[in-house]
């Protein structure tokens, strides 16, 4: 997975604004994750696996001392701010990553609503804007595999004969 789901205001030292500020994630082993930058990168994690065609409610809250990851109306997670999160020109995007006008790291899924607020929320708001949600998605199926070459094997560099000239 690895694919922004929620929301991010990130650009690392590769992308062409060269700032770097947080993200939330379905990280590589299929949980939510909440990326802030400090010295490195701060990790706060959730145990929670989404289920393709599910809805989930993703918060992000950032006070004076620490960040947070809430799923569906819980706290799974935080992170110990050491110093605060900058104030930049770099967009804020959901669903990717928008380098310079270049959009990729592309969600698949869908976002339905994005809520901001001024303030920090405190944890009993926080848990009431969770309301569950029994109704799913239909997720299609992807396409099936095609072949594009039907001839022997390619052989490897190693196999190629070299060419004098």
């Amino acid at each position: 997975m690895g694919e922004p789901l929620s929301a991010r205001r990130r650009t690392t030292d590769g992308y062409s604004l060269g700032e770097r500020q947080w993200s939330v994630l379905i990280d590589k082993d299929n949980r939510f994750r909440l990326y802030v930058r400090q010295q490195g990168w701060e990790t706060a994690d959730s145990l929670t696996r989404p289920k393709p065609g599910h809805w989930y409610l993703i918060g992000v809250v950032v006070r004076d001392a620490q960040a947070e990851l809430w799923v569906n109306g819980k706290r799974t997670g935080q992170i110990k701010l050491t110093q605060p999160l900058p104030q930049t020109k770099a967009p804020l995007t959901f669903g990717g990553v928008d380098d310079n006008g270049r959009i990729w790291q592309n969600f698949f899924g869908a976002l339905d609503e994005v809520r901001l607020h001024d303030k920090p929320l405190d944890a009993e708001k926080m848990a009431a804007t969770y309301t569950p949600v029994t109704s799913t998605h239909k997720v299609p199926k992807p396409p099936k595999p095609f072949t594009l070459w039907t001839g022997p094997p390619i052989p490897d560099n190693v196999e190629l004969i070299p060419f004098a000239g």
